[in-house]
């Protein structure tokens, strides 16, 4: 994996702070002075989103002329698992402000917990939820709006760029031929590795109200070959 340094840029209009030496009001007055309390507040720094790991000084190698920081799977695995339910949100064309998603997010979307919300470029947000059902409910808001601004969603893979294609996309699939005693989440969680991730399932499928089909929400990585069916058994009969 290589990382490239580059400028910051502000994209669609998102806040940047700002520091200003002095006060005013708009009569021209000076403001009072602020208290010592007040002043001591507001130097607090933001408290960091993630915690941090304990990592032990290793040699800088080098590579194609560069040089190269290599981690262990143990070091890298515990950073990687923070971002387990992070989704991208991938607008066609400008995404909006992030202030704006965040308030789309609370008023019409079932989260449990407010989720981190952070623009990535000027067609990418990355959304890091608090729980894995949170992810769900992002992710099966795909191919929506907010505004007039369309956007796909996919879950967060490491090594994720913004220049690529997702190679993992989410879906609805239909089961049919499944005896109605399998209509449970366990089992058909189990069917879905099969051909993806199960991700839901339908809730007329659980409640029986459609026992024609089984209906399930899953991911299915677009590089692998369709598949066009799937056998279930016991171990004593197929």
């Amino acid at each position: 994996m290589t990382w490239h340094a580059s400028e910051d840029k502000l994209q669609g209009g998102d806040r940047a702070p700002c520091c200003c030496k002095g006060a005013w009001r708009g009569d021209g007055a000076q403001k009072q002075r602020p208290t010592f309390a007040e002043v001591v507040a507001s130097n607090i720094s933001p408290k960091p989103y993630f915690e941090d790991i304990h990592l032990h000084p290793r040699q800088v190698q080098r590579h194609n002329g560069n040089p190269l920081i290599l981690f262990s799977d143990d070091e890298i695995s515990p950073a990687y698992q923070s971002m387990s339910n992070a989704v991208i949100l991938k607008f066609a064309e400008t995404r909006p402000r992030v202030e704006v998603v965040k308030d789309f997010m609370n008023q019409n979307w079932r989260l449990k917990n407010e989720p981190m919300v952070g623009a990535l470029d000027g067609r990418h947000l990355l959304v890091i939820c608090s729980s894995e059902d949170d992810a769900i409910e992002v992710l099966m808001n795909d191919s929506r709006k907010i505004g007039n601004m369309g956007f796909r969603t996919f879950r967060w893979t490491p090594g994720f760029s913004t220049k690529a294609e997702p190679t993992i996309m989410v879906t609805w699939v239909k089961l049919s031929g499944l005896d109605p005693c399998l209509f449970r989440a366990g089992f058909l969680r189990e069917i879905c590795r099969g051909f993806g991730r199960f991700l839901k399932a339908d809730p007329h499928t659980l409640d029986l109200s459609n026992l024609g089909t089984a209906r399930v929400y899953v991911e299915i990585d677009i590089r692998q070959p369709l598949v066009q069916g799937i056998w279930v058994g016991t171990e004593l009969r197929l």
